[in-house]
């Protein structure tokens, strides 16, 4: 990964491999393996009061460099500025700007001093000269006065324009602002490891085992592919299982839902069509028999007051069939997650009183509990 530091870094610059930073507030230098510190926005190169005063930015300077000092392994590339205006203010005077060719003084001090604190300072001049990396031309308006760690040298004129100085490399080319170029670049320099594209055809190729290693791979594949449908509808099972156990907890609308599932595939029904008038849960045909069902979740155990809801209800229903002439039998289900919020084992059995008055109402109470286990 590159990080890339500049004062106002245009956006086009950042892809997967590269990420960007402001010199304000620069990531640490050893989240990545190279750090590209580029000076050439114009706007790092503003004084407000004097030419022979700092940068307004060189706090920011200071900072930089003291990471630049205490990073571990990531590598350093500055990329100086090419020639451009300095601004500045004189005393109570308007902006005035200077050519950075014609300060080469107060730009040696500010780049090599102020920024890097190098033991050696490379002397730096202008000229305009051209380098040509990896067959590509790039201009530079500056080259170091030196004969040491020289990387890169101008075309014909051989004046140095990157070089290294205490384990940071320096370049005065204007490096295309573009992820390609600085990639480039950096695999130039040998920080980045070059790899060619892999034609088409290569993988049509077979050498050694490769016609074995590739059959069993396949094979691989589809038994992976075998076990991960299994493991698919072994889940799916597990889930639709889990759904059913919740009848142990849930009350209301989601105990009703879940249990009219169970019923359905016990007693081969269908109660999708069933209308809710907010009087019995459920109402099952079978044969010559009718069930009045209640279904209930609470937090107490079964209640004198619940088998006689269901016993209001089973009244109302034969009510209904005498007034039809209908002799239909009709048997009540009270179905009941009882003390729902305590796990089965510790739960108590429904007291005797309940299963009297069940029994006299000839209604039959059924626990979540023994639904899951009949089913």
């Amino acid at each position: 990964m590159i990080q890339i530091i500049g004062y106002d870094i245009e956006a086009e610059y950042e892809c997967e491999e590269i990420k960007l930073s402001t010199i304000a507030e620069p990531k640490s230098l050893d989240e990545y393996e190279i750090n590209i510190i580029d000076l050439r926005d114009s706007k790092i190169w503003r004084n407000n009061t004097l030419l022979n005063g700092n940068l307004n930015n060189l706090n920011d300077f200071h900072h930089l460099k003291s990471m630049i000092n205490q990073r571990k392994f990531s590598k350093i590339i500055i990329i100086i500025p090419s020639n451009c205006d300095f601004i500045f203010k004189l005393i109570n005077s308007q902006s005035q700007s200077i050519e950075l060719k014609n300060m080469l003084q107060e730009l040696r001090r500010y780049i090599f001093k102020e920024l890097l604190q190098l033991k050696y300072v490379a002397n730096l001049f202008y000229e305009n000269t051209t380098t040509t990396i990896n067959q590509n031309d790039v201009e530079a308006s500056f080259y170091f006065g030196t004969n040491v760690d020289i990387i890169t040298k101008s075309n014909k004129s051989e004046k140095a324009t990157t070089i290294e100085s205490e384990n940071i490399i320096i370049t005065s080319l204007n490096i295309p602002k573009t992820p390609d170029a600085i990639k480039e670049y950096a695999k130039f320099l040998g920080l980045l490891k070059f790899k060619q594209n892999v034609p088409d055809w290569f993988y049509e190729i077979d050498k050694f085992d490769d016609r074995k290693l590739k059959a069993e791979i396949i094979k691989i594949e589809e038994e992976t592919t075998r076990f991960e449908e299994k493991r698919h509808s072994k889940q799916k099972k597990l889930h639709e299982n889990n759904n059913h156990k919740s009848i142990l907890y849930t009350n209301s609308d989601e105990l009703v839902e879940e249990t009219f599932k169970i019923l359905e595939d016990m007693l081969k029904c269908d109660l999708s069509e069933f209308n809710d008038t907010k009087k019995e849960d459920f109402e099952i045909k079978k044969e010559d028999i009718t069930f009045i069902g209640e279904i209930k979740g609470i937090t107490s155990n079964v209640k004198n007051s619940n088998i006689s809801q269901l016993d209001n209800h089973v009244q109302t229903y034969k009510d209904k069939l005498i007034d039809e002439e209908k002799g239909t039998k009709v048997k009540g289900l009270l179905i009941i997650n009882a003390l729902r919020t305590r796990s089965p084992e510790t739960r108590d059995g429904v007291d005797q009183d309940q299963i009297d008055l069940a029994v006299r109402n000839k209604s039959l109470i059924i626990t979540t509990i023994e639904l899951l286990n009949l089913y």
